[in-house]
């Protein structure tokens, strides 16, 4: 049959929308997802040192922001799909899902060579992918992109490597939260005494709340001349507070990343927020909503639970992209 008949013939049955909707997509043969369009990740000078990366979000068929990292890493050969920079010698470009293959957890940037996923504590290597450390919790690698350098600069994601694992469709991430009504569905604990000692040190976890069965949360340590806000104070260290915020931006509901030099940063739109306080601070200037922010209690003298929502997190808004 000629393709022009083929074409007519599925015309006739309804099926020639359906094959040029597929088509829109660059599909992963094993099962993955396929990106809609190829996506700008950045620069080459973002890109010139080993260790450096920058984060981005594709469109799939599973997900509308899907998260991809794209790391720089010296190596003396190239790893597999690796697209070698095409000015500093030794140093290769790679592109990997964040999207954890234990649980669909969106995984940390980068560091030290790893990438860890907070939920359940695997970590995941930057040059290969693969899963490493002590958890056990997968032996599935990261989904793996293909790049390409564009405009001579350009930094670009343009599909899935063909020979990629099968990749889980991501964990939604809880929007902000639309009306003022956020809740805790039970009290749990969160942290110990003994992990939150020192100014800056924290403890990722999740919650269960009327948004998500998985909210992510940070759980911070901060030192105050003052008390802060919705804070405890740390029963045997001075002037050390405990605080516990929602990781959701308030801007499009991208979890945010794990504190740093004082801050927490939404590395989907930029936006930085205060540790202290929750607020949103820094150029970006996507949202003027704080995060929302969870009570926090002492239990068996040594366990730090969340027992309350103290802010909800307002109605998520705060500029456009």
């Amino acid at each position: 049959m000629e393709r022009r008949e083929l074409l007519q013939v599925l015309a006739s049955v309804g099926l020639l929308p359906l094959i040029s909707a597929c088509s829109e997509l660059i599909p992963n043969p094993k099962s993955g997802p396929g990106i809609k369009q190829p996506v700008q990740a950045g620069t080459l000078n973002q890109l010139s040192q080993n260790g450096q990366y920058v984060m981005a979000t594709v469109a799939t068929d599973t997900s509308p922001s899907y998260p991809v990292v794209v790391t720089a890493v010296s190596s003396a050969s190239a790893p597999v799909g690796a697209l070698a920079h095409p000015t500093v010698s030794g140093l290769y470009l790679l592109a990997f899902s964040r999207v954890c293959t234990h649980q669909g957890t969106t995984i940390d940037p980068p560091a030290g060579g790893l990438m860890h996923c907070s939920n359940h504590g695997q970590d995941f290597d930057c040059k290969t992918g693969s899963p490493t450390g002590t958890a056990n919790k997968t032996s599935t690698p990261l989904a793996q992109l293909t790049l390409e350098v564009r405009n001579t600069n350009q930094v670009w994601i343009t599909g899935f490597v063909g020979s990629g694992t099968p990749t889980p469709t991501p964990n939604p991430t809880p929007s902000p939260n639309p009306g003022g009504n956020l809740t805790l569905t039970t009290p749990t604990k969160v942290a110990s005494l003994s992990q939150l000692t020192q100014d800056g040190q924290f403890v990722v976890t999740t919650l269960s709340t009327n948004l998500n069965a998985k909210h992510p949360v940070i759980v911070v340590a901060a030192k105050s001349a003052s008390a802060l806000a919705g804070a405890i104070a740390h029963p045997t260290v001075s002037g050390l507070y405990l605080l516990a915020f929602s990781r959701v931006c308030t801007h499009a509901g991208t979890t945010i990343n794990p504190p740093a030099s004082g801050l927490m940063h939404c590395s989907n739109h930029g936006q930085d927020f205060d540790t202290k306080t929750g607020n949103p601070t820094g150029s970006a200037n996507k949202t003027t909503v704080p995060l929302a922010q969870f009570g926090l209690e002492i239990r068996n003298g040594t366990e730090i639970w969340a027992v309350s929502v103290l802010r909800d997190g307002g109605s998520g808004g705060g500029g456009e992209d």
